[in-house]
């Protein structure tokens, strides 16, 4: 009765991940955290494909901060591989990159 007064519950179903959740306040800790994330900056999860054993297993999942830069590429024929003038992760992104895989650094805190 009393929540009834209040107007608890009456919020619209959270489209957050894995929430649904309607009083405003018990979201979902995936939930929580794409909030979070989403305030940090984070455009997203890195989608470098990692292989274990020589199959695939699934992506790498970190906080991606948006995509790697372009960069010129020259063969390092000491190493026999291509290798980028930025020095940054040289394999396959097929889209945003974390940090450790050649994407930009999470922004400064102000």
């Amino acid at each position: 009765m009393l929540n009834e007064l209040l107007g608890a519950g009456t919020y619209p179903a959270c489209k957050g991940k894995t929430c649904g959740c309607t009083d405003g306040l018990s979201h979902s800790p995936e939930c929580q955290q794409e909030q979070e994330d989403a305030i940090d900056g984070v455009l997203g999860r890195c989608s470098v494909p990692m292989w274990m054993g020589g199959c695939p297993a699934g992506t790498c999942g970190e906080k991606a901060y948006g995509f790697r830069p372009p960069s010129r590429v020259h063969m390092n024929y000491a190493a026999g591989e291509m290798q980028r003038e930025d020095l940054r992760y040289n394999g396959y992104v097929p889209g945003l990159a974390c940090p450790k895989h050649g994407g930009p650094e999470a922004p400064k805190a102000l």
